[in-house]
């Protein structure tokens, strides 16, 4: 039925393209290309206590060419590429090998008895001081394609509206959930393989979509992802809104999701008011009933939820600006649902993904005496997999608004918690612009400190300022600083806090 319901919606998408007539049987196809090329620099100070680390200063230097070709081949007609050329690549040698360890434990009262053996791994750096090479690898040590081909989609204009094929990035409203990725400070960006069809009745705008978000095995539907997409733009020149709906399910786990995202921005003379806010809901078998079962015969435990996990999170976000010709100020304020107090009922994809990965460990070796003890601490250790729901859920990745706190201390989005930004900005010149903000954040549900006792929920306070010198036509310089001044929640859960500083610099040259 679900298949019959993708194809359907494919053949309503694809339907009537049709030639409109012999003209566009010419072919003379002409290419344009836009993009960008960026450099930054970042230095974090005093984060160890955060990161358990040993260092309290955070350098790094990356960089990120950006192509966006379009080849036009008539009036109606047009591919669209996108070219990552070393994305987010380290400037110099980061270059890491892999190195065969073994591990070997005898027995404490006789060294000439062998106990286990273990074969692993570790990771050696190359470079040194005498390096002359660079490596095409990210601040996690990975890999990098020199070139990725991210994104490769084909746009057709039809009589009655548009027809988007391909694998093409996605963008809402803010950001908060559907974000392209496309800014020059962003990282990520929102892709999917996408059949996608608008058309435009006055102000308004309808489409529909089909992604396929996974397709495990060729010969089966059964672990396809599949993804219908509903949008109504309502656009005017004062007044702009759209609702986004997203269903998306998987036969094997049984899973069904529904988000409901709603976006509102209206201009009020030199007022600017913005809304998002997005509902999740679902229900979703993470691990399957006969590996729950096994468990349970073990005598381990295995949640509340025994695998299956209910979705019912939420997020918003609103904000308020003034323009005027050579200033402007600002208001913000996001929230992201409170995650459940009990951390094992709030499911964990990652917890889950260790789970899977011990048990594939111990089936290579199932009588392992060692491997049998990894397993049951790490089904032990990593309750959330089983948890019971999704209460909380996270702002893009890519939605930045803040340099230190979100962005670096807590994971690198907005999750279980709110924030308030206050701020404003002086452009005396066309060449400079000065902006500075405030930040308030608080997290939702704080859980037990090291104490036992429940954390606070106030996670402290933030000042950046941002320096941009737009030094060419294309050409902008931008110097960022941030002061963290950690609140009682850090206190109540770490040892050691330090107030946290950032300095950063971005090189963009744009076309």
């Amino acid at each position: 039925m679900k298949r019959t319901i993708a194809l359907s919606i494919l053949f309503v998408l694809m339907f009537g393209a049709i030639p409109a007539g012999a003209d566009e049987d010419k072919v003379n196809v002409d290419v344009d290309l836009s993009g960008y090329y960026r450099m930054r620099y970042d230095n974090i100070f005093d984060t160890g206590w955060a990161f358990d680390s040993d260092s309290d200063w955070t350098s790094l230097m990356d960089q990120r060419l950006q192509l966006n070709p379009v080849l036009t081949v008539n009036d109606k007609i047009s591919v669209h590429m996108q070219f990552d050329i070393l994305r987010n690549v380290l400037f110099g040698d980061n270059l890491t090998v892999t190195v065969p360890a073994v591990e070997v434990v005898r027995d404490e009262e006789d060294e000439d008895v062998l106990m286990d053996v273990d074969f692993s791994t570790f990771k050696l750096g190359t470079g040194n001081v005498f390096s002359q090479d660079t490596s095409n690898t990210g601040k996690d040590g990975s890999e990098v394609p020199s070139i990725e081909v991210t994104r490769a989609w084909g746009d057709v204009l039809l009589p009655f509206g548009r027809l988007r094929v391909g694998r093409q990035g996605s963008h809402f409203g803010m950001g908060l959930f559907s974000n392209d990725g496309n800014g020059t400070d962003d990282d990520f960006g929102d892709t999917y393989d996408r059949v996608a069809f608008l058309t435009k009745i006055g102000p308004v705008i309808p489409a529909l979509a089909y992604d396929r978000v996974m397709e495990e095995e060729i010969s089966s539907g059964w672990t396809d992802v599949h993804q219908i997409i509903g949008l109504l733009y309502y656009l005017s020149d004062e007044f702009k809104s759209g609702f986004y709906f997203v269903h998306r399910n998987q036969q094997s786990t049984d899973s069904r999701v529904f988000i409901y995202d709603l976006w509102i921005k209206a201009l009020l003379g030199n007022f600017t008011l913005e809304g998002e806010g997005l509902i999740v809901q679902g229900s979703s078998v993470q691990i399957d009933h006969d590996t729950v079962a096994k468990l349970e015969e073990e005598g381990l435990p295995v949640g509340e939820g025994g695998g299956k996990i209910e979705v019912d999170a939420y997020l918003a976000a609103a904000r308020m600006d003034y323009e005027a010709d050579w200033w402007g100020a600002g208001l913000e304020y996001g929230f992201s649902s409170p995650s459940d107090p009990n951390p094992d009922r709030e499911f964990d994809s990652d917890a889950a993904a260790q789970i899977a990965l011990a048990n594939e460990y111990l089936d290579q070796d199932p009588d392992s005496p060692k491997k049998q003890i990894d397993f049951i601490n790490t089904v032990v250790n990593n309750q959330a997999a089983f948890g019971k729901k999704v209460y909380t859920f996270a702002f893009d990745k890519d939605y930045n608004m803040d340099l230190l706190l979100w962005e670096e201390i807590m994971g690198g989005s907005v999750k279980n918690g709110m924030y308030a930004i206050a701020g404003g900005h002086l452009k005396p010149f066309d060449w400079f612009k000065l902006e500075t903000c405030v930040i308030k954040s608080w997290i939702n549900e704080s859980g037990k400190g090291q104490d036992g006792k429940d954390a606070d929920h106030d996670l402290g306070w933030e000042w950046d300022t941002f320096l941009n010198f737009t030094m060419a036509k294309h050409f902008n310089l931008d110097f960022q600083f941030g002061y963290l001044w950690p609140g009682p929640w850090f206190e109540d859960n770490f040892d050691h806090v330090k107030n946290v500083f950032t300095f950063q610099t971005n090189f963009v040259i744009n076309f």
